[in-house]
């Protein structure tokens, strides 16, 4: 029962899709309260859809080249719905047109960021028009042109929203990576509490990085977006700020500075370890506020400040923890502390005149080459899209259903659910069905009550509200939404919707059915065949952020130079990669994902290797002696060599392996009577680095 509960527990206000969901179902209740106008309702339900179609294709790329954006926007949407209207009636030529205008459309989606929504949502609305088609009287020309005024209105009003609001993505997104930094920090306090799991933890923090990762991508992206719009956007407000400051906490939250398993089993006698664990959620909260500053009444600094103290000043403590350990925990607070001190000042992104580089959009050479490379996955994709869409055409020609038009669910169920891979495609694929299922259901009871017009307008409006902002959040529930209110806004376009609702259900798992035999037998993408370079990628991405820290260290600078921040970047966002490949590997077939427990165990092993990394990037620009400095480096040479070797699927055998075990060793031994204090956690890690090697040695022995 919980577990239900906690799936429909609403998502944030402020998340990416709430704006979207507002403004949708205020130009959506505006419209059918047209009706107490007397305004026609087959009229003001097209207007409905069309609202639905331009909010689907809502994007923070549409508004750099507002005219262009909208122009293309409005050509596409005329091209789909008038082409429905006017190749209806000849059953041959409306064949030809859902084969080759979907598969242009799709293949449209590699020429601008943005054009990939505008050409689904297209699509979206030639199938509303085939809902709709008949409706008109004789008049089904009328049709597309309400269509379009519906999806102009919506246009029209985000236009000047962004005109005053124009950093509101950016304000969701910092919102949303900032919480997700907040989640990983909450999650690593957990090492600290009584009966965890450590392997389960790390596995989830790895999860949480990748979904961070992930975030920080979206807002340099839109950065990236912003800047295209106005050149000085970023330097105007603080979220260039935030973004580098999001980056600095990020390095600093997944560090790992100690053996928490050893560490706790020391503690255990002491209030340390719940100390630490109080300090740990507090500095959650300080950074999930980031993105939203708020007074600081904690006692934060005071707690760090106390307990570091407390560990300089108690001799017994330090005898019984050991040299090492009491090293560990000291660096570790200083770590606490440094984040403490990011989380309540100001951070300004190096170099204040900083671009980025500018958004590179494929030629229309480029795009009619695409249409000549049937190996390309964008053109598979597009190609078997069609197949689909043509063969669900010809199964409605074939199917005897009482009400002709209503059988075109099968097409939308089509459009919706096929992805470009089997996994993407069977996920979405039990949600769709499921969700519409649902909303049939109560949609169903709702037709069969009769319920007085105006009741079925609020409902309307609410379920397209809740529909775009669960979307992007739980998209089961978004599809119950959308069920109930297609059903509702075609029994007001004129359709007798309860006699279809055996209709949409059949149509639905046909459509289902037709997907899954298409992903699985027209030219499949199994995403087995991607592991080696996805894993290639994460390697080469963590060797180039490597070689930097060790340079680094020979040059004994810290630098936060753009070179330095973007390998930290791509690296991040690599290890996202990795995790986001093993989790949709789960829902291939059975024989086609033999590797994915050695995968699932790797991601443990490459988010511990890039924990040490980063720890060991935060002791950069301390003064060491020359013979230390000789040593580190020599070290990240051999760290540098394993990695290649890695990369060129050259395993090292067992007598490579020891041999380089033993020269990290004795490259330890040497280094550490030339380090003092805190100093010793350079060897620590080293160490731990040599160690996470030989894990990925492990892990990576897959076909």
């Amino acid at each position: 029962m919980q577990r239900l509960l906690d799936y429909l527990k609403p998502p944030r206000i402020g998340n990416s899709q709430f704006g979207i969901a507002t403004k949708a179902t205020v130009l959506i209740v505006l419209f059918l309260l047209g009706h107490y106008l007397n305004f026609s309702l087959i009229y003001l339900s097209s207007l409905a859809f069309g609202v639905v179609a331009a909010a689907l294709a809502d994007h923070p790329a549409l508004y750099v080249q507002r005219i262009k954006a909208i122009v293309v926007m409005l050509g596409c949407f005329a091209l789909a719905s008038y082409s429905v209207t006017l190749l209806y009636p000849y059953p041959w030529l409306f064949a030809a047109g859902v084969f080759g205008s979907t598969f242009l459309f799709i293949m449209l989606a590699s020429l601008e960021v943005q054009f990939g929504p505008i050409a689904m949502s297209a699509l979206i609305l030639a199938i509303y028009t085939m809902l709709g088609y008949g409706q008109y009287a004789n008049h089904e020309w009328e049709q597309p042109l309400y269509l379009l005024m519906g999806a102009g209105s919506y246009i029209l009003l985000s236009v000047i929203i962004n005109a005053f609001k124009p950093n509101q993505s950016l304000a969701q997104n910092s919102l949303e990576l900032f919480t997700l930094l907040a989640k990983y920090q909450s999650q690593k306090a957990q090492f600290f509490a009584h009966n965890h799991n450590d392997q389960v933890l790390r596995l989830n923090l790895a999860k949480l990085a990748s979904q961070a990762a992930v975030a920080l991508g979206q807002m340099r992206q839109l950065l990236v977006i912003r800047q295209a719009q106005y050149p000085q956007a970023n330097q105007q407000t603080h979220y260039l700020d935030l973004f580098y400051k999001a980056q600095l906490l990020f390095e600093r939250v997944v560090s790992s500075h100690v053996n928490y398993q050893q560490l706790n089993d020391k503690l255990t006698e002491t209030d340390i370890s719940q100390r630490l664990y109080y300090i740990m959620l507090g500095l959650a909260k300080r950074i999930s506020s980031q993105a939203k500053p708020k007074p600081i009444h904690d006692r934060l600094k005071h707690e760090i400040a106390t307990l570091a103290q407390y560990l300089r000043g108690d001799y017994q403590l330090k005898k019984a923890l050991g040299d090492v350990e009491h090293n560990q925990l000291s660096f570790m607070l200083t770590n606490l502390s440094e984040m403490e001190r990011l989380t309540r000042k100001e951070v300004s992104f190096p170099g204040q005149e900083f671009k980025f580089e500018a958004l590179s959009n494929l030629s229309w050479t480029s795009f009619w080459q695409r249409l000549c490379q049937p190996e390309g996955l964008l053109f598979r994709h597009a190609l078997r899209q069609a197949l689909c869409m043509l063969c669900g055409y010809g199964i409605i020609m074939l199917l005897p259903w009482p009400l002709h038009g209503q059988d075109f669910w099968l097409l939308l169920t089509t459009l919706l659910v096929i992805k470009p891979n089997y996994s993407a495609t069977r996920q979405r694929l039990a949600e769709r069905i499921i969700g519409t299922l649902v909303g049939v259901g109560i949609a169903s009871i709702l037709l069969i009550l009769h319920i007085p017009i105006w009741a079925t307008i609020a409902i309307t409006a609410t379920s397209a509200l809740l529909f775009f902002w669960y979307f992007s959040y739980r998209y089961a529930i978004a599809v119950v939404m959308i069920t109930i209110f297609v059903a509702l806004a075609l029994q007001l376009l004129g359709v007798k919707s309860e006699l279809t609702v055996g209709i949409r259900t059949a149509t639905t798992l046909l459509g289902g059915l037709l997907v899954l035999v298409a992903v699985r037998y027209i030219w499949p993408d199994w995403l087995q065949n991607h592991t080696a370079r996805i894993i290639n990628d994460w390697l080469n991405k963590v060797t180039h952020y490597q070689d930097l820290i060790f340079n680094h260290y020979q040059t004994q600078q810290a630098l936060e130079d753009e070179e330095y921040r973007l390998a930290r970047f791509h690296m991040h966002l690599a290890e996202a990669d990795v995790v986001t490949h093993q989790q949709a590997l789960m829902a291939e077939p059975a024989t086609k994902r033999q590797d994915v427990l050695a995968i699932y165990q790797l991601t443990g092993y490459m988010h511990a290797y890039c924990a040490h990394l980063s720890a060991l990037a935060l002791y950069r620009g301390r003064t060491l002696s020359p013979q230390a400095t000789y040593i580190i480096t020599d070290i990240g040479q051999q760290l540098h060599s394993q990695l290649q070797m890695l990369q060129l699927s050259e395993k090292p055998n067992d007598k490579q392996t020891t041999a380089f075990i033993e020269s990290v060793q004795l490259k330890l031994r040497e280094l550490i009577p030339n380090l003092h204090g805190e100093e010793l956690l350079i060897a620590y890690q080293l160490q731990q680095l040599s160690e996470n090697l030989q894990q990925l040695y492990r892990a990576l022995d897959i076909s």
